[in-house]
């Protein structure tokens, strides 16, 4: 299979690959015989999205039809990212666009044909798989919309980066779109968006009755993106809860795609408005009750009975009396200032006629309460006559003086 088409047309290519990339993580290619059907499908299964190119879209188009094998690859979406970086330069310096499957080599060729006569080309290895159709009806469905291209882009930017599923309601004189809250205990933590949506806003609004249903709000965010890049007009497909929601668009008969998205079931729905009825009867059974407190316990019922052990609270307290005596005032100590004391010469320099001090107290350092002072302490006047007994604290760094003497 191989395809080319002029550069101006990149941009459509590239932005499809784009869309699909932020749905699937692989893309199909398969070769038809009305055009190219590039595919994909999300992890869970719950987003399908196809774009058909159709002949009229490429300049060249030739199929090898030998077996049915050789018309259908499967490709890493990142893979294709790398080929279409900066479309907007792209469509200016890209001649020619062009796609080759070579089933034998196991390669899928991109070549891009500058203006200025280089040559790009990009190799990537496929895996081998079976076709990927998704199987729906959009004629069948109760509720048909169609929207401009900027109305659901400015729809869908004032809900959260965190939303992950939206609700979309319809009804015959309005439709609504919010936020989807599981549990009702949630529902006071979660910012709550709705966006109300009048029949006049829409190109079509065929609804006959009241509809409702849940789907994903990452993939309608791709789609939108799409759709607003190319500036065509998106059409939505929908029916009960269960079913899924049918998104179309036309590019003028060149290409078209189909995108499908699952819905939240009635039974999920049941079950979730049960827990939420359930969070609400515990909410409200966790209330503070607006009765008056009962009578409190007599002292009789306070004791246990001798079959009940005892427990913490029902042991009685019994406040035990604490006497404080008055504070005792210190006696009034004078203090006496001394002078700090030389250190003592070295063994060696000291005369002969020195007689060193009576050994101290090894426990207290300090010398015996009562024993007359050393030579290495003077009296305080030499003009003092009297002798005045002094005594040395055992700590030998605070001394009293003795005022009866």
């Amino acid at each position: 299979m191989k395809c080319s088409t002029p550069g101006r047309y990149i941009k459509a290519f590239g932005r499809a690959v784009y869309c699909l990339s932020k749905i699937g993580e692989d893309i199909y290619f398969e070769g038809e015989s009305n055009g190219l059907a590039v595919r994909t499908v999300s992890q869970s299964r719950s987003a399908y999205g196809s774009f058909l190119f159709h002949t009229s879209f490429f300049s060249k188009f030739s199929l090898q039809t030998q077996n049915s094998g050789e018309l259908r690859c499967k490709v890493s979406s990142r893979s294709c990212l790398s080929i279409f970086k900066s479309l907007a330069t792209l469509e200016k310096t890209v001649d020619t666009f062009s796609i080759e499957l070579k089933y034998t080599e196991g390669e899928l060729i991109f070549v891009h044909r500058l203006k200025t006569g280089v040559k790009k080309q990009y190799v990537l290895a496929f895996q081998e798989c079976e076709g990927l159709n998704a199987i729906f009806d959009k004629t069948n469905n109760f509720v048909q919309l169609a929207t401009n291209s900027r109305f659901l882009s400015e729809c869908v930017v004032h809900f959260p980066s965190n939303v992950s599923e939206v609700v979309l309601s319809v009804t015959p004189t309005h439709a609504l779109m919010k936020n989807y809250v599981e549990e009702a205990e949630q529902a006071g933590k979660v910012l709550q968006t709705e966006i109300k949506m009048l029949p006049s806003e829409f190109g079509r609004f065929n609804v006959p009755g009241d509809k409702e249903v849940t789907f994903c709000l990452r993939e309608l965010k791709a789609i939108i993106a799409y759709q607003d890049t190319l500036g065509v007009p998106l059409n939505l497909h929908f029916d009960d809860p269960g079913r899924p929601v049918i998104i179309s668009m036309d590019g003028d008969g060149q290409w078209e795609c189909d995108f499908v998205l699952a819905t939240i079931s009635d039974t999920n729905l049941d079950t979730s408005t049960q827990n939420s009825s359930q969070a609400v009867r515990r909410v409200e059974s966790a209330r503070p009750s607006t009765q008056p407190h009962p009578p409190k316990p007599t002292t009789q019922q306070r004791f246990p009975t001798q079959q009940e052990p005892p427990s913490q609270h029902d042991t009685p307290m019994v406040a035990t009396p604490i006497s404080i005596s008055p504070p005792v005032s210190p006696p009034e100590v004078k203090m006496i200032d001394f002078s700090p004391v030389p250190p003592s010469p070295p063994p060696e320099e000291e005369s002969d006629d020195y007689s060193p001090p009576p050994p101290s107290n090894p426990r207290t350092n300090s010398l015996e309460l009562g024993a007359p002072p050393s030579k290495r302490f003077k009296r305080l006047s030499s003009d003092d006559e009297s002798d005045t007994e002094m005594h040395i604290a055992p700590t030998a760094n605070i001394m009293y003086c003795d005022e009866s003497d």
